[in-house]
């Protein structure tokens, strides 16, 4: 999986190595749910980071976690 920009200002996109489904979560730093989005067999995700404050958000997709920034 990549995910790029990291740091992200507008946008954040995940890109699998081959089509996914599930869920995909971003959490704050206290654990709270910011965003949930629904993967129907895709390889690409574009996530809207626009309006969330600065600071570190773990992006979770298919049970795996990962440090993204929003600036």
């Amino acid at each position: 999986m990549k995910i790029y920009p990291n740091p992200a200002t507008k946008f954040l996109n995940v890109r699998f190595s081959k089509t996914q489904r599930g869920f995909l979560f971003l959490f704050d730093l206290a654990g709270k749910c910011i965003l949930k989005s629904s993967i129907h067999n895709q390889s690409h995700v574009r996530v809207s980071v626009n309006g969330l404050e600065a600071g570190e958000y773990t992006l979770q997709v298919d049970g795996s976690n990962h440090k993204v920034v929003v600036s």
